[in-house]
């Protein structure tokens, strides 16, 4: 049985530090990774944009949401290609925030997935996911 590692790390969406990275390295070392975010950030390799510490408060406001998701699949001989598209309208109806949009609640979220399949019964896949 592997072991278990607790992690509390930041959130880098650029993958090349906190959580992610930290999930590869105790994945590597033979074991689960069960994380904890600690911080979230906006950044590239560059410069870091923002910084927002997460908290075990709860804000208790109601909301409400409506949306719509389009997906498509197109298959090319050994390529595939595959993406989404999610628009949501969303707002909170109660509390201080009455009447404002939910944080981190974007209107539009896409993803576009290419992926390719060789092999002599094309077995393998390689892919890349952008979001």
């Amino acid at each position: 049985m592997r072991p278990t590692v607790l992690c509390f790390s930041g959130l880098d969406p650029s993958g090349g530090a906190g959580l992610q990275a930290d999930i590869e390295a105790i994945g590597l070392s033979g074991s689960h990774a069960a994380i904890a975010c600690t911080a979230l950030t906006i950044q590239n390799s560059q410069h870091v944009f923002g910084f927002e510490a997460t908290s075990n408060s709860i804000i208790e406001n109601d909301y409400s949401s409506l949306g719509v998701e389009l997906e498509g699949f197109y298959r090319i001989n050994d390529l595939s290609l595959r993406g989404g598209v999610t628009y949501t309208n969303a707002k909170i109806d109660s509390g201080d925030n009455d009447g404002n949009t939910p944080r981190r609640q974007p209107d539009f979220i896409y993803n576009f997935i290419p992926t390719y399949n060789f092999g002599t019964e094309k077995q393998n896949s390689f892919g890349l996911s952008f979001i």
